[in-house]
């Protein structure tokens, strides 16, 4: 009787993982033209003419680099000449870095007055650093493997979704906080021109 059982226990077990599988091919066969046309049709591609490799055409580096050109705002792309990659790069306005902060998360520590991020190390201990040494590893990060000095602060682009509370975030100007990314960024770019043409 338990053999008949393991034998049933077995062949459903099979067929369930021979269903995920063919799901997982035919969602793979399916995405990868898109995100290969997406990626040819793209400014990063039209400029660069690298090789497309799988998913190219997704992050929020990929993103927002096409922003940056179809809006023609005044972001620099410094490419990393230790790594090609798109994500390894960095975005820079004047002499400010635009740091992504897609997976960070911030709580606001209302006893010490300081924005801490909140992550995980690479042993699987919860940690929290504030936003200042987070801000001045970015900068110092970016500097170091371009070779040169291409930043001397930073901001941190974050989806409104990452900060609590948002409210108090939104007056803090380390912070870019944003639902919409484009529209972020061109109103940092009205922001710096107002200062620039007040100053």
């Amino acid at each position: 009787m338990k053999k008949i059982g393991r034998f049933w226990w077995n062949l459903f077990g099979s067929i369930i993982g021979a269903i995920i599988a063919l799901i997982f091919g035919v969602v793979l066969i399916f995405l990868i033209p898109f995100d290969f046309l997406k990626y040819r049709r793209s400014f990063y591609y039209k400029t660069f003419r690298k090789k497309y490799r799988f998913f190219d055409a997704v992050g929020p580096t990929f993103e927002m680099y096409n922003i940056v050109l179809k809006q023609k705002l005044p972001i620099s792309y410094i490419e990393n000449p230790e790594n090609d990659s798109l994500a390894a790069g960095w975005f820079v306005i004047g002499q400010t870095l635009l740091a992504d902060g897609s997976c960070c998360e911030f709580d606001y520590d209302f006893e010490n007055g300081i924005w801490l991020w909140k992550h995980t190390d690479e042993e699987g201990v919860e940690d929290e650093l504030p936003l200042e040494e987070l801000l001045a590893m970015e900068v110092d990060g970016a500097n170091c493997q371009a070779g040169r000095k291409i930043c001397v602060d930073a901001v941190l682009l974050i989806d409104s979704d990452s900060v609590d509370p948002v409210e108090l975030a939104l007056q803090d100007k380390r912070f870019l906080i944003f639902d919409d990314k484009e529209t972020a960024l061109l109103q940092l770019v009205e922001d710096r021109r107002k200062v620039e043409n007040d100053g």
